[in-house]
């Protein structure tokens, strides 16, 4: 009797000893551990994460804005504690969150609450309502992905990190334990996209073109390294009220800066360098009468008495359309079509993976079969278009004395180790001699000391440019839309800047490009 009770003692022990080490293996397994972790804690996630995207001096163009989130257990003593601080309105809205019995974030105004069941978050808003270089820094889509500029073409980048949680534990039932603080998972982003934008001048350039023109663009490029440091397109927006810009029938998510405009006499830059690097002298002379007649198409001078007898120099201050008909005439169409391409006209130039600007439009070598479109090419008008950019880097390879390279946008990016890799710079190609480009520096400043461009000149230094007044064969409320341009350097005896401004719609009561242009350089002489 003895021996068989002792005999099944032993049987049940090693049963209990069997249960005991399967329950054992099934609580330490892997999708145990993931399932118990799921029910015992209740995560919020108050930061994407998403790296940031700074000027090339590391100032931050995005999440610049403070904000304080509240994450609040939905406890009685929680609730009391925020209708402390809370508008009613807003204390409506926390209630209805509350009521759902769950943990949840909500934004305020103050870090100053004294509730064990309430975590104050310090974080950041990722835009402002006046967003430096929106057109540049884009914005995400619906699910948090880059959709445009620069957020869409470092997307996979600058999501590269985990967002920023923060963990309730709950009991048996999940729901949030009251009196213990939320785990708050803390990183330090470090991904990110270093563009060539200055934030300073970025910000006046923004001001400026919102308080003047209704419609236009403007870069600013840094002659030492050809880096765009503002690019500003109006009417702009901000990623923070997407559905205002919507209704905006002025298109503010077309980034002009990049888009293909009529040139007109602007391009008579690109027509002297041609004319100059093909031997023809500066001192060609035209009698120009107020208009000229090339196959029986009568093309007018902008001064209707006519400029009398000029030659190049004196053709370009004054923007003598007949002149310039004249000497390409004389020259051909071709030489100035090569010229203009190995300027980079007719192509789009590429800043980022994916994000580029509108490549314009040459005349087909074929037009020239008609000695009117000659004419109309050599002071750009016809099928001519072109960016803002293509004629920032005109004035850039001017000014470089005659040797081209694609502006840049982006220096160097970071991934989430913070390892940089910087952006090769595009390589330089003499396109003109520095002998051309330096007789182009002098015509430019005669256009601004006693020209058409007069009113360029900056209150406290000296500048180089060329005024245009573009046709665009698009008529609105009955007349046509005038595109006013300027393009030019300061100062001029040491360039430092380029600045290329395009009033869209002249008529519509914006004032020339010209003023703006010395507006922008006055306020940048002020920029430490």
């Amino acid at each position: 009797m003895v021996k068989r009770i002792i005999f099944v003692y032993v049987i049940f022990m090693i049963i209990i000893s069997l249960l005991c080490l399967n329950i054992f293996n099934i609580v330490t397994s892997e999708k145990y551990l993931r399932t118990e972790n799921t029910f015992a804690s209740n995560t919020l996630e108050f930061s994407s994460g998403r790296g940031t995207i700074y000027d090339h001096s590391m100032k931050k163009l995005v999440n610049t804005e403070k904000k304080i989130i509240a994450a609040v257990n939905p406890t009685n003593e929680a609730l009391n504690a925020l209708s402390e601080i809370l508008t009613k309105e807003r204390f409506d809205l926390a209630s209805a969150l509350w009521r759902q019995g769950k943990p949840f974030l909500f934004d305020i105004n103050t870090d100053k609450i004294d509730c064990d069941d309430i975590v104050v978050i310090n974080t950041f808003e990722r835009y402002s309502a006046f967003q430096l270089a929106p057109h540049i820094v884009g914005y995400p889509d619906s699910e948090g992905n880059g959709a445009y500029a620069i957020e869409k073409a470092y997307d996979d980048l600058l999501k590269s990190q985990s967002p920023q949680r923060l963990s309730y534990a709950v009991d048996a039932i999940g729901r949030p334990l009251s009196g213990i603080k939320p785990n708050i998972s803390t990183f330090a982003s470090q991904s990110g996209v270093v563009l060539t934008i200055d934030s300073d001048i970025q910000k006046s350039v923004q001001t400026i073109l919102n308080q003047r023109i209704k419609t236009g663009a403007c870069v600013v490029v840094d002659l030492a390294d050809g880096g765009m440091r503002a690019v500003a397109s109006v009417p702009d927006f901000s990623p923070v009220f997407l559905g205002d810009a919507m209704d905006n029938e002025d298109s503010p998510f077309i980034n002009r800066a990049f888009t293909s405009y009529n040139v007109g006499s602007v391009f008579k830059l690109v027509s002297v360098a041609s004319a100059l690097e093909n031997d023809i002298s500066p001192s060609y002379g035209h009698n120009c009468t107020g208009s000229i007649t090339v196959s029986g198409q009568m093309f007018r001078c902008n001064k209707m008495a006519g400029h009398g007898f000029t030659d190049m120099k004196s053709a370009l201050a004054q923007s003598c359309n007949s002149y310039f008909i004249d000497m390409i005439l004389h020259l051909g169409g071709s030489p100035l079509l090569d010229t203009a391409g190995s300027l980079g006209f007719g192509k789009g130039s590429v800043f980022a993976p994916g994000y580029f600007s509108s490549a314009g439009n040459l005349p087909d070598r074929s037009a020239f079969i008609n000695p009117a479109a000659i004419g109309n090419f050599a002071f750009g008008q016809g099928e001519l278009m072109a960016t803002p950019v293509q004629f920032a880097n005109l004035i850039y390879t001017i000014c470089s004395d005659g040797e081209y390279r694609q502006l840049s946008l982006v220096e160097k990016t970071i991934d989430k180790d913070g390892r940089e890799s910087v952006i090769e710079e595009s390589k330089k190609t003499r396109v003109m001699s520095a002998e051309t480009a330096e007789s182009l520096r002098e015509y430019m400043k005669e256009v601004v000391d006693s020209g058409t461009g007069k009113s360029a000149k900056p209150s406290d230094s000296t500048a180089a440019g060329k005024t245009a007044t573009a046709q665009t064969g698009v008529f609105k409320d009955g007349r046509e839309v005038i595109q006013s341009w300027f393009a030019g350097f300061f100062p001029y005896e040491q360039p430092k800047y380029a600045i290329v401004v395009v009033v869209e719609d002249l008529d519509n009561g914006a004032i020339p490009a010209a003023p703006i242009f010395k507006e922008i350089a006055d306020k940048m002489l002020t920029i430490k």
